[in-house]
Parts: C-alpha cells; structure tokens; sequence
C-alpha cells in the first residue's frame, strides 16, 4: 500500500472517532501532496472528500483549490504553450489549464491515417511537430488537398457538428499530435461555458475543407441541391427494418436528387448525434402549384450539423435517387429561404 492509501485509512479513523477536525486537516496534506506530484485526479478527488467531510472549512477548500490550480499552470508544456499561444491568448488561465488538461498525447509514424474519409471520428487535433495531408479520395484518384505542420489544426468533421469526415488526414512523417475528443465539449458546459465558442472561432482561422475542395476543383457533391421550403414526416427504422419510436416532424430546407435535409426541433447535442447513421422513412411534401410536389422516400442520415436559435439539420442520403421527372418537378419550383450548406 502506497503511503497516500495509508492515510486514506487514518482519514477513515479519524472519522469514526468523530474527530472531523484531524480529517479534513490531513485531506488537504493529500490533497497538496497529490497536486504537487502532479495527480491531478487523486488531488481532485481527496478535494471532493475535503468538502463533504467539512462544507464550513472554507479555509482549507479555498486554499486546495487554489494549490491545484496553480500546479496545473506550472505543469503545462512551456514549448506547447509556445507553439499554440495564438490559441492560448483566446483563453482566460483557467480556461488555458482546463483546455490543455483534457489534450491527450499521439505519436505517429509517417504514413499512417488519422482518420479517414466517410468514417465518424470526433477529435480535434492540434500539431506539434511533423507533417501531414489532408487527402480527398474518388475512387482510384487521391488529391492533396492542404499539408499541414507545426502549430496547424487538423479537425474531424465529427467533433463541432454530426457529420462524417469528408476527407482523410495521413502523416507524411513523424508527427507528435495533442488530441481533444469531442467529450471534453460536454464537461466544460457548466464550468467553462464560452470555451467552446473560443474554440470554434479559431478553428474558424483556418481553411473551410469545402473552401479547398472548390481550389482543387473538386465538386464534393454529386447532385445539385434546390434550396426549398416543405414539411417532412420521418419515421426512424432499425437495422432489421422496424419503426423505431413515433414519427416526428421536420422543415425541408434543400433537396437534391440524391438527398434532403431538413430541420427538426432537438433541443440537446446528445440526441442529435444518436440519430447519426440511422435508416429512415419519409414523406415530403413541397407546396407550390398544384398539385403539390409529394415525396415518399427511405434512407439513412449521414450528418447532422447545428443550426443556431432553430435545433439540427439532418442530412439524409435516400436509398434510390429521384427519377429525372420528379426532381425537374421539384427545380421548377419557387426557391426556399434558406440553405443548410
């Protein structure tokens, strides 16, 4: 038993002799002793014991606090603090220390993938040595689209929306990655409530994959889209082909021979990205001149992206493309108000 478990147990003692004086005294030694060996789990966890042995000993929970904090600054890379501090300068310090503590290490070597185009991967990574490519594939033909080095972020479609990836990242040589899954998104909620937003707007500094699909001449869609008001009635299936829950309803926003996508009113992140992947059924119904435009169609949702202030977007891939007729039906129709790209 290593010395900090043996005073877990005299804790334990104290406690039972009701002497909660000498137990939340020797809490915050462990919790001093763990936060300057740089356990910041443990020191957070004897913390937590501090409290709910004495909520009124403010000066010992005060003070653990502020030891924890300040070994997480002095534990931080002064190289990665370095390399990234355009990011780091966004941040408040608790911000910076809670956003570097929840960075994973990787170390890769060269021609490996990172992830690859159409899978679901949600990290973002930032690079701190190396280089790597970002890669689209159609079929035999592979294109560069952007190589990536030190100090450059490299982010998986799936980690700010539901999406799968749209293209594929490869190391070119030895790269050392700090990773953040999309997790950490969720456990900052409450306590760091503007850190997502920070992050996001300086991933927004770098190129948008579709802003370099279009430099490469690549067209990533195979189907033009027709940006179009209508109604739509889904119906989930699963693997086996059974409804799965009650029907909801949704806002067409565009649609294309190959897909639609539509509004649905899910007020959590959580819900939205359960839907991901999933076999659905639909009704659509586009007004217009009669008789109006009605689509019943099956397939199965390959993204879902957040729209502010009205819920998420799901982006269905139908089973069978529309016919010729239906969909030059649908293009003479007025254009809708919005669109989901």
């Amino acid at each position: 038993m290593d010395p900090i478990s043996r005073k877990e147990e005299v804790v334990n003692s104290h406690l039972e002799l009701n002497n909660r004086e000498a137990a939340v005294q020797l809490l915050f030694e462990m919790v001093v002793e763990c936060a300057r060996s740089k356990d910041f789990v443990r020191a957070e966890a004897y913390r937590a014991r501090l409290m709910e042995v004495d909520d009124l000993a403010l000066t010992e929970i005060i003070r653990s606090a502020e030891i924890i904090e300040e070994e997480k600054l002095q534990s931080v890379d002064t190289v990665h603090r370095t390399v990234w501090a355009r990011l780091y300068n966004r941040l408040t310090p608790e911000e910076g220390t809670a956003f570097y503590h929840a960075l994973g290490k990787e170390d890769l070597e060269a021609m490996q993938t990172i992830f690859a185009q159409g899978d679901q991967h949600s990290k973002l990574y930032l690079i701190n040595r190396g280089e790597l490519a970002l890669i689209w594939r159609d079929g035999p033909r592979e294109i560069v689209l952007r190589r990536l080095g030190q100090g450059e972020i490299a982010l998986a479609d799936g980690f700010f929306s539901e999406s799968v990836c749209t293209v594929s990242l490869v190391t070119l040589s030895r790269v050392e990655l700090a990773a953040l899954d999309r997790e950490a998104l969720v456990a900052w909620e409450k306590d760091f409530p503007t850190l997502e937003d920070k992050l996001r707007a300086f991933c927004l500094s770098a190129p948008a994959t579709s802003s370099l699909l279009k430099e490469k001449g690549v067209e990533r869609r195979d189907h033009h889209r027709k940006v179009i008001s209508g109604s739509a009635a889904v119906q989930l299936f699963s693997g086996l082909g059974k409804p799965v829950a009650k029907p909801f309803r949704g806002d067409v926003a565009d649609i294309s021979q190959g897909g639609v996508a539509f509004l649905v009113n899910i007020g959590d992140r959580k819900t939205a990205r359960a839907l991901l992947g999933r076999n659905v059924g639909f009704t659509v119904v586009i007004p217009g001149n009669e008789p109006r435009v009605k689509l019943t169609r099956k397939g199965f949702i390959v993204a879902i992206s957040h729209i502010p202030f009205e819920g998420y977007c799901l982006h269905v891939k139908f089973d069978e493309l529309l016919d010729r007729g239906e969909m030059e039906g649908i293009l003479e129709l007025p254009d809708g108000e919005r669109s989901t790209r």
